[in-house]
């Protein structure tokens, strides 16, 4: 397409390092445009910045509201 770096960091509205990162690892992974119909934005997303397992089992709980309801009862 014969943008630059900057060109496409401005349109993204993210950083050149950024776009530099992305381009950089796209090469390493050898992905190359056009892209395959099969290529979602999902599916490149995955290839190019992928969850660890750890970071996806780690989810917060949520609050026992129940417990809180008790504790507030007791402070206030």
């Amino acid at each position: 397409m014969g943008l630059s770096q900057r060109n496409i960091a401005y349109g993204c509205s993210g950083s050149k390092t950024t776009v530099n990162r992305v381009i950089k690892r796209a090469d390493e992974l050898g992905i190359t445009w056009p892209f395959n119909d099969n290529q979602t934005d999902g599916v490149l997303a995955e290839k190019l910045f992928p969850v660890s397992k750890k970071e996806r089992t780690q989810e917060k709980r949520p609050p026992d509201f129940s417990y809180l309801s008790i504790v507030r009862k007791i402070v206030l």
